[in-house]
Formats: structure tokens, sequence, C-alpha cells
């Protein structure tokens, strides 16, 4: 599925105002479970289609009826239009209204964001990166510092290889590769 494509699933999920994507509650949870415990290879399909990652191997697709039965998963569409209207605009801006701008900002293109108390904190942070994620690579990360303007010195930068977005919470090997690092930075 192209780039082009998830523009339009997403227009249309904004046309038919699903105030949530890919939200997934309790009774919904047990269909998804059992279908895709039956068609492994279609829930594997999908997901890997929707997000255009690049297969890792690092998650059991045999599990995938349990990662979904226990998944929280979803984020509002407002949320996801945002983070697709960042990506294209490569700008850190309020959400776009579009012809509506002039109602919430009186003006007609919406404000950019403050980064200038990004640039006060002395706040440390931890970003992973690898170079399998499309929605993490080290061109994103250079375009969020140069936007924030923030030193290397307080930014830690943990580099994996071979994760796509989803091997992050659904790989085995997270716990080794990524969750023990966290926990020492956090408790540093």
């Amino acid at each position: 599925m192209s780039y082009l494509s998830k523009l339009k699933i997403l227009n249309l999920i904004e046309r038919f105002h699903f105030e949530n994507f890919l939200e997934i509650g309790t009774s919904f949870s047990k269909y998804i479970h059992y279908f895709c415990s039956k068609y492994v290879f279609v829930c594997k399909f999908l997901i890997n289609s929707i997000i255009e990652i690049k297969v890792t191997n690092r998650v059991d697709y045999k599990k995938i009826d349990d990662v979904f039965y226990y998944e929280p998963g979803g984020t509002s569409t407002k949320n996801l239009v945002h983070w697709i209207q960042t990506y294209q605009k490569k700008e850190l801006a309020l959400f776009d209204y579009g012809k509506l701008n002039m109602k919430y900002y009186g003006q007609p293109h919406p404000p950019k964001y403050d980064v200038n108390n990004f640039k006060k904190w002395k706040l440390k942070t931890l970003l992973t990166i690898s170079d399998s994620d499309p929605f993490s690579s080290e061109k994103d990360i250079k375009f969020f510092l140069d936007a924030i303007e923030r030193k290397t010195e307080f930014i830690q930068i943990k580099n994996l290889k071979n994760y796509n977005h989803l091997d992050y919470l659904w790989s085995s090997d997270a716990k080794e590769d990524i969750y023990y690092d966290i926990i020492k930075f956090l408790k540093e």
C-alpha cells in the first residue's frame, strides 16, 4: 500500500467521522482474536500492508491473535491526521483545520509550536531509532532535534538493528534489546 493510499484511507476515516483509528474495544478484540487465530496469514498481510513495515521476523505471527486481544491500541483520528500533516509539511505546527483555521486560530494557517521552551530544558531524553522502522528513522530524529534546537548532551540515542515499528512492543527480543536500557535510563 503506497503512502498515497494511506492518505486516501485517512480521508475516508475523516469523512465518515470515525473518532478513533484502530481502537480495539473488548467485544471487537474478541472478534479479531478469533479471526486472527484462524487466519494468521491474513492478519500478517494486513498489518504489514497497512504500515508498510519491513518484515524482520521478530514477531511470532502465530500468536498475533493474542497480541490483538491484549493490545490496547488505537489513537484518535485527529491525532493520526495531525501526524501525517507534520510529516508532509516538515514543520511542528498545531492541527491544520484547512478552511476552519480562521475560526480556530484567527489566521489562515495553523501557528507553529513554540519550541523555545525545549531549548531551556535540561531534561535527559532517550530516543530509539532503527534501520527498519519507517516511523523512527535517523532522518526523523534529525528533523526533531533541529526543530527544537536541542543540544545532544541531553539526548541519548539508542540505535537498533532490524527492528520495525511494531517490534518495539511485539518482539520477544524487546525485553533484552530495549526495555532493560529504558529502565536503566529512567533509574539514572
